[in-house]
C-alpha cells in the first residue's frame, strides 16, 4: 500500500499512539484525559472563567462544571470570584495542581522526545516538515489548537492568519 492511503493509515496509528499514551499517563495519576486538558488550559490561560474554558475546549457547561468540581475536590484547581464580574468564577491551579500538570506534561514530552531521538536527523526533519504541512492544510485549525495563551508561538500551524 502506498500514497495517500498509506499516509492516512500512518496518521491513524500515530493518533492512536498519542491517545493511548495520554490515557496511560492520566490513568496512572487517577484523572481522565479530559481533566488533564482542563488543567493544561488553566495553566496556559490564567484568569479565565469556567465559561471561557467550556467554549475553548468545546465542552458543555454542565460537563465542564463537573470536571472542575472533581479537580477542586482533588485540590488541583480553585475557583474564585472575578474582580470584574461577581457572577463569574475565575479558575486557577493550586500549587499541587500546577506541579501535577507540569509532571504529566514533562513525562509526555519526554516519551515523545525518546521516540523522535531514535530517528536519524533526515527523518526528524522530514517528519517536522510533514507534520507542519499537514496541520497547515487542515480546514479547521481550531480542532487541534492547544489554547496555549501566553505560550503562543507566532509560527503555530493552528494560527488562522
Amino acid at each position: 500500500m502506498g500514497g495517500i492511503e498509506s499516509i492516512v493509515r500512518l496518521l491513524d496509528m500515530t493518533s492512536r499512539f498519542s491517545e493511548q499514551m495520554l490515557h496511560q499517563l492520566s490513568a496512572k495519576r487517577g484523572i481522565t484525559p479530559a481533566q488533564l486538558f482542563c488543567l493544561t488550559y488553566i495553566r496556559r490561560n490564567p484568569g479565565r472563567t469556567l465559561s471561557d474554558m467550556s467554549a475553548a475546549l468545546g465542552v458543555s457547561m454542565p460537563a465542564c462544571t463537573r470536571m472542575i468540581d472533581r479537580l477542586v475536590q482533588a485540590r488541583l484547581v480553585e475557583r474564585y470570584e472575578s474582580a470584574t464580574d461577581r457572577r463569574a468564577r475565575v479558575l486557577s491551579l493550586t500549587d499541587k495542581g500546577a506541579q501535577f500538570e507540569q509532571d504529566i506534561t514533562e513525562e509526555r514530552l519526554r516519551l515523545l522526545r525518546t521516540v523522535v531521538e531514535r530517528m536519524d536527523g533526515a527523518s526528524q526533519e522530514a517528519l517536522q516538515r510533514g507534520l507542519d504541512a499537514f496541520l497547515r492544510a487542515s480546514p479547521s485549525p481550531e480542532t487541534f489548537c492547544l489554547h496555549c495563551g501566553g505560550e503562543h508561538d507566532d509560527d503555530c500551524p493552528a494560527d488562522p492568519g
